[in-house]
């Protein structure tokens, strides 16, 4: 089934059942929301090819979230148990401790076209459970994994190196669906300790805090609604300034090219991710103010190369 629940209290707010044309779907595994288009992807596992106890290999989908009607993309060659999007809409999977035809509890990304893997890296870390998500604000893939030993970490998908994140606060049995809720700035888990599961935030330098019980197990979670959003500015044909006027809180903005501006973030702002991919330039060619002048609250801006202003960037309140 696809479920609309309430992030604040755990209760289902809708309810379809997820239909695959000329198949019969068993269960999902991992479900992830485009950054820019908007639609979901999942894993199902399908009968009778998962019928069994074992781990069988997985199909990637598309669903209609008003229909519940998936579109087939292809088969992933195994048991892939989570699904992340990056800001830039490149698709990641994680695999199960049961993958068989992979490597178990691996990060590879998935062809959206044909949902073909490609091996990024071994994580290992953990033992039973498997699932990951994307911050937009720090640019890194958290993963969630274990039962008697459970690990949540980061993964920089750049140059791959592996963070571990010490965890506090409420003890939970094992995580099975992971995904940020950027409003919040936090992750949402389920974890499933028997029946009935937990939905708990975990904040990002790992302190988890119960929110409450839900009424069914879940194996994928994805924000709903518009959400943020994320615009792809390209400096030599749009302003960069423009882009930050327009932005809503949690937006996302990736940045190319060389931005012949002073940009003001004004103090209306909040929560907004400005990211230049490390070869995006601005430079503040009034003198007289600040190349970026930061007013707004909660702003992150990295990988950029500033010179010129009176300053490269100036932090005014609290961002």
């Amino acid at each position: 089934f696809l479920r609309i629940i309430d992030a604040t209290t755990g209760a289902t707010v809708s309810s379809i059942p997820i239909t695959l044309p000329g198949r019969t779907v068993g269960w999902a595994n991992g479900l992830a929301k485009h950054p820019q288009t908007g639609q979901l992807f999942a894993i199902l596992s399908l009968l009778p090819d998962c019928g069994g106890s074992g781990p069988c290999a997985r199909e990637l989908v598309t669903i209609e979230p008003n229909s519940g009607v998936a579109t087939d993309i292809g088969n992933t060659g195994d048991a892939f148990a989570g699904l992340a999007f990056n800001a830039a809409g490149t698709l990641y999977g994680v695999t199960g401790d049961g993958a068989i035809n992979l490597v178990p509890e691996t990060l590879y990304t998935l062809n959206t076209a044909n949902a073909a893997p490609t091996f990024v890296k071994t994580l290992g870390n953990g033992d039973a459970g498997e699932t990951i998500a994307f911050n937009p604000n720090d640019g890194l893939i958290y993963h969630a994994s274990g039962l008697n030993s459970k690990v949540f970490e980061t993964i920089n998908p750049n140059t791959l190196p592996v963070t571990n994140i010490p965890l506090s606060g409420f003890v939970y049995q094992e995580g099975v669906a992971l995904t940020f809720w950027q409003s919040q700035g936090v992750f949402l888990m389920i974890d499933t300790p028997g029946f009935p599961p937990n939905l708990m935030r975990v904040t990002p330098s790992g302190v988890v805090t119960f929110v409450a019980n839900v009424d069914h197990f879940s194996k994928g979670l994805a924000p709903t609604g518009s959400g943020s959003k994320i615009f792809n500015v390209d400096c030599s044909q749009i302003f960069l300034q423009d882009a930050v006027n327009a932005a809503q809180p949690g937006d996302t903005i990736l940045v190319s090219g060389f931005c012949a501006e002073n940009v003001l973030v004004r103090n209306d702002k909040v929560r907004l991710f400005l990211d230049g991919g490390g070869t995006a330039v601005i430079d503040g060619f009034d003198l007289t103010k600040p190349a970026v002048d930061i007013r707004g609250k909660a702003i992150a801006i990295q990988r950029f190369t500033i010179f010129d202003g009176s300053s490269g960037i100036a932090v005014q309140r609290g961002a």
